[in-house]
């Protein structure tokens, strides 16, 4: 690692050669009502940009999978 560091390799690069920084995998599970939960949260104005992108692509998804929902939600979220 420390090598790397000298060599001009940046830190989040040089990590990966350390024991903790192998990748892993994760399986998560959630409802409907989370999702809708997490879209207002993270479609705020005040969240991070990237979290933002993917708020709205979560809610072209939950809009094409359940539109009557989706709509409802909408009317809540806008009412």
């Amino acid at each position: 690692y420390q090598q790397a560091l000298v060599e001009g390799v940046p830190k989040e690069l040089a990590r990966i050669i350390l024991p903790v920084g192998r990748y892993s995998k994760m399986r998560a599970s959630t409802n409907l009502r989370n999702w809708l939960a997490f879209v207002t949260l993270r479609s705020d104005v005040n969240a991070q940009w990237e979290i933002q992108e993917y708020s709205r692509a979560v809610e072209t998804i939950l809009a094409q999978q359940f539109p009557h929902t989706y709509n409802l939600f909408l009317q809540r979220r806008n009412g």
